[in-house]
């Protein structure tokens, strides 16, 4: 549409961005200079939302996604027999310590509406049917809304690690890791996405809350003004199904609606007058 229209005077860049799950596609990208070069001045993009209206698009100012952070807690007991647990040092238990401890680190530690979700994902361990784990290990996933909330949701479940290691005379390591940092918008961007959704008929949510999921743009966001925002897929099954679930079904008539939008985003930001 723009090549055949070209009411627009300007560079449009268009990103391929690649492992984005992994939070490394937009990081890796700017590390290796690939945007150093390219005439760059704003940054927009759009994620499709399951469970909204067709078309309603959704934005905000400032803060619009988390950062996830990944940690791993590996604890060394003491394999036993099952039939005798008190020659050993239960791993189990003690992770299960652990993961009801870090569940406290909302609410107890953290006040309770600050938007943090930690969860544990993952509990492994060396243990067999009448063998007592000596080991374990525990990976999970931390949401925070600033980079505060990240520092202190780390130095807790160390803290909660180091305590419970000590009560059961074991060792246990902490790794900690932030590849998605939060997402921030910028004010113009975000006024021009408002307004030019506005301007083509889309129900607009200017002041939506912000997503507890994360996004690697917001390491593009962080280099250049930009504006992450949102289009509804469909309140109604089979649009509705949640993103990363295995029946997810994306809404073809977004293609339409989405590409209506960049065109006429594009025209008002390198209008010609």
């Amino acid at each position: 549409i723009l090549a055949s229209k070209r009411n627009f005077d300007g560079t449009i860049i268009f990103i391929f961005q690649p492992n984005e799950e992994n939070g490394l596609g937009a990081k890796s990208m700017l590390d290796e200079g690939l945007l150093s070069n390219l005439p760059i001045e704003e940054i927009y993009a759009l994620h499709n939302l399951p469970g909204q209206p067709v078309g309603q698009l959704s934005t905000r100012h400032g803060l619009i996604c988390s950062s996830e952070s990944l940690f791993e807690i590996i604890i060394e007991g003491q394999s036993c027999h099952a039939s005798m647990p008190q020659m050993g040092k239960d791993a189990i238990l003690i992770g299960s310590e652990i993961v009801q401890s870090i569940q406290s680190i909302v609410s107890r530690k953290i006040h309770s509406n600050s938007g943090i979700v930690i969860s544990v994902t993952e509990f492994i361990t060396n243990g067999n049917r009448n063998i007592i784990a000596g080991k374990v290990t525990l990976k999970g996933d931390a949401r925070a809304q600033s980079k505060e909330e990240r520092i202190a949701i780390e130095k807790f479940i160390r803290q909660i690690s180091k305590g419970i290691a000590i009560t059961h005379d074991v060792s246990i390591e902490v790794k900690f890791k932030t590849e998605f940092i939060e997402t921030f918008n910028s004010k113009q961007p975000t006024d021009a996405v408002i307004k030019i959704g506005e301007k083509i008929g889309l129900n607009v949510i200017p002041d939506r809350k912000p997503m507890s999921f994360s996004e690697d743009f917001a390491h593009f966001s962080n280099c250049f003004p930009g504006c992450f925002f949102l289009l509804g897929n469909g309140e109604k099954e089979p649009f509705s199904i949640p993103l990363h679930s295995s029946d997810y079904n994306f809404n073809d008539d977004l293609i339409e609606i989405g590409s209506k939008f960049w065109v006429a985003l594009v025209e008002d930001r390198l209008s010609k007058t």
